[in-house]
């Protein structure tokens, strides 16, 4: 008989008449085979799933029914892993402590007390800031997972430690930052804050980045990446929205970028076609990336020509292509690409059936197309796992990139995948690699506002080769845990800010108020046990299915609908899929309304025992007693900001205003000498990227010296309103034209377009126009076709 596993390690039987394990181990033939063996032993498997074939060794003999194959029994023998326990001691005892961690995946237990903790440093970082928080007191225990000497790091289990005096105070301020944080306020009325601040959005100094984001000349305005929207591995706030007519490039928006590219096919067709991932939301940047993309046909190579690129000899450029994002036209059997450059650089893509992205980065590394390369046994390498490849040290001004499904013998090719490009960077940095390649959805937040018990994901990564370390504070089960000295309750009113990204929020005990900010959320107002994978309760949202290379199982007909997607089931339904008890990844502990209010804009929100109010409220500032900002270690740099609404650059008061122009007014002046009314501030020459800032009442005239329109066309030029800070009041525009005054009212919202006369108004082909609103603001207004 043969035995053939899909790992590593194989040994052979023949004639199995050995009685023992040791005899089977120690008998060996002249050249050290086995000869007489009733057991095989298989060493080192890392995988979840271990396939065992057992054949006819001798098949010439034919088939005569006695040479069969059988399997009598299995073992698995694992290993403890060396354990340390960390706990509160003295929990009747405690001060008001101020803790500070900086960077990093930090674990922090705050204690009795009323405490202040910060643990986060450098928002550009987020991606390596995944913080563990208990505001008061909490027991945890590691486990060796790196085969440390000393200390076992890895958390597996957390849970509150349930306070003895009654008495104490542990209204406790948590500030987290950006990161895929987890915080458990415990007792008291708590102020937490797991938001990013503005600045994980931005670019970072020292890198020179151009992004294409590829769309359709029919593309809702909902999914072009907006001005000051970041996205990619390398963080950039300026995409551009580009697509091809013909053969020719066209954009959108009004900051056209100097690379050209074009695309096309070589197979059935003649062009390759724009599409929207159907399965996908677009409720961050980077998925919004993600769900627009070009494509081919099944058979076909799909080619990027990207020209007039900034490179040369002494001047070189790298170029990050993302090449995944479609879920809906792909299969379980075909799903080996190979990605190609005219540089000589070559790729291999393992991209399946299920595999989306979920806000992570995966950069694909594998250049031989080798079984040892693809895989470890039947679970996939980790070098062929991925959404981006990147082409290093170009230093031509040209490049060609072209995907195409490759022949895969891990199963069966029914050549049914189809080749993607979803977008395009071309990066220059004077930083390292691993300091600039930090861009995701790393804002996935993990709230509980009262006291709760925690379960740390310790398996082995799907993936062969992968860094565990990677894996460290993550979720997979979480559950309330009641808070009660007899009668007494002492968890009410607690304050959660969760801001971008998708977050869970578990309020407990008490009338809390949830701003859970951009990204599709859960917020549970009561106690609630939750499955989570990624901060994805199970059942909830789509999520990232890994199959083994011989899984040929996961088709269509097998996939489940969920809350997001164009195509998926309306929050409604999903709230009573989970009230009925048949959503795996939600237990609500308490029925209908408990009181607690929930604050958010998104359509896609689940929120269960709360209120919603998706208008006219403000996200409140989440300060350190005492303190304007937050403690400040050298890498938050914050500034005060009164109530969001005020510029950071140019002063207000004595009659000064600021858009960054220090204007002024009174006594019949504006700051730029032009003697217009007294209650106007005119602004001679607006950067349409800068943000405008609008005092309540207050009338300011608009000089737009340059907007943007494609002049191939019959201009059609749009005013466009952006939120800077989210959603905006209400705001008059007014503006002569050659028919006379028109008036325009621009609703509350964070994003609006509206026509405006395609000849400009204003004095060398300039458009002015006068904005007013009733309430403070900050919007980015433009002009564009």
């Amino acid at each position: 008989m043969n035995m053939v596993v899909h790992e590593p390690t194989i040994k052979k039987t023949t004639n199995p008449t050995a009685t023992t394990a040791e005899q089977a181990r120690n008998a060996r033939d002249t050249a050290g085979n086995p000869v007489y063996a009733n057991c095989v032993i298989f060493k080192g498997i890392s995988g979840d799933r271990f396939h065992v074939e057992i054949t006819d060794g001798d098949p010439s003999n034919g088939q005569n029914g006695k040479d069969r194959a059988g399997i009598a029994g299995i073992q698995v023998r694992g290993r403890h892993h060396k354990q340390d326990v960390a706990a509160s001691t003295d929990i009747a005892y405690g001060g008001n402590d101020t803790v500070r961690t900086s960077g990093g995946d930090d674990i922090v237990v705050g204690g009795t007390g009323n405490d202040q903790i910060n643990t986060y440093g450098d928002e550009h970082y987020g991606i390596n800031d995944n913080d563990v928080v208990f505001g008061d007191n909490a027991k945890m225990l590691f486990t060796d997972r790196d085969d440390a000497a000393t200390t076992a790091s890895t958390i597996t289990t957390a849970e509150s430690v349930i306070s003895t005096d009654m008495s104490a105070t542990y209204d406790d301020t948590i500030l987290t930052g950006d990161g895929d944080d987890t915080v458990v306020g415990g007792l008291g009325v708590d102020k937490i804050d797991a938001s990013a601040t503005p600045t994980a959005d931005g670019t970072l100094d020292g890198v020179d980045v151009v992004s294409l984001n590829f769309v359709d000349i029919s593309t809702p305005e909902s999914l072009l990446m907006r001005q000051g929207e970041s996205a990619g591995v390398v963080v950039d706030s300026n995409w551009h929205n580009v697509y091809q007519a013909g053969s020719q490039q066209r954009e959108f928006g009004q900051d056209p970028t100097d690379v050209h590219f074009r695309y096309h096919i070589n197979g059935n067709n003649d062009a390759p076609t724009e599409k929207v991932n159907a399965s996908m939301d677009a409720d961050t940047g980077n998925n919004k990336m993600f769900k627009t993309y070009v494509c081919g046909q099944a058979h076909d190579t799909l080619t990027l020509e990207l020209s007039n690129i900034p490179a040369s000899e002494s001047d070189p450029r790298d170029v990050y292509v993302y090449i995944s994002g479609i879920d809906n036209e792909r299969d379980g059997y075909d799903y080996i690409f190979k990605i190609t450059g005219s540089n000589g650089q070559t790729y291999f893509l393992n991209d399946w059936m299920g595999d989306c992205f979920d806000g992570e980065y995966k950069q694909v590394t594998c250049t031989s197309y080798q079984k040892g390369a693809l895989a470890s046994g039947i679970t996939p390498n980790v070098t062929m796992i991925g959404n981006y490849v990147v082409f290093r040290n170009v230093k031509a001004s040209s490049l060609t990139v072209s995907i195409s499904r490759y022949d895969s013998t891990m199963g069966d090719a029914k050549w049914n995948n189809i080749p993607v490009f979803s977008g395009v960077q071309i990066v220059k940095s004077s930083l390292p690699t691993e300091a600039i390649e930090v861009g995701g959805d790393h804002d996935k937040d993990l709230v509980f506002g009262d006291e709760a018990r925690l379960l740390f994901d310790l398996d082995i990564p799907f993936a062969g080769d992968e860094n565990v370390a990677d894996y460290r504070n993550r979720v997979i089960t979480s559950e309330s845990v009641a808070m009660t000295d007899g009668n007494v309750v002492k968890g009410a009113g607690d304050t959660i800010v969760t801001g971008k990204d998708r977050d869970v929020v578990v309020g407990g005990e008490g009338i809390d108020e949830v701003y859970s900010g951009a990204g599709d959320d859960v917020v549970i107002g009561d106690r609630a046990s939750l499955k989570v994978e990624h901060n994805n309760p199970v059942g909830v949202f789509s999520q990232n299915v890994e199959i083994v290379l011989e899984d040929n199982d996961y088709t269509k007909a097998q996939r489940r609908r969920f809350v997001d997607g164009d195509t998926g089931m309306s929050v409604n339904e999903m709230q009573d899929q989970v009230r009925q008890g048949r959503i795996e990844g939600i237990a609500l502990e308490t029925a209908g309304d408990t009181g607690d209010h929930v604050y958010d804009e998104s359509s896609k929100n689940l929120v269960f025992n709360g209120n919603l109010t998706a208008t006219g409220f403000e996200v409140p500032d989440i300060e350190f007693a005492g303190s304007e900002t937050a403690p400040d270690d050298g890498n938050n740099q914050t500034e005060p900001d009164d109530n969001n609404n005020q510029p950071l650059d140019g002063e207000t008061g004595n009659g000064e205003t600021g858009n960054g122009q220090g204007s002024e007014t009174g006594d019949g002046e504006t700051g730029n000498g032009q003697g217009d009314e007294p209650s106007i501030t005119t602004i001679e020459s607006y950067d349409m990227q800068t943000p405008l800032f609008l005092t309540a009442g207050e009338t300011v005239k608009v000089v737009f010296h340059e907007f943007y329109r494609d002049t191939n066309y019959v201009p059609n030029l749009k005013l466009i309103f952006i939120g800077s800070q989210g959603r905006f009041p209400a705001i008059d525009a007014d503006l002569e034209t050659a028919t006379g005054p028109l008036h325009l009212d621009i609703p509350s919202t964070w994003w609006y377009s509206v026509d405006v006369p395609d000849q400009p108004n204003g004095e060398n082909g300039c458009f002015e126009i006068y904005f007013r609103a009733e309430e403070d603001t900050v919007v980015v207004v433009s002009i564009a076709q």
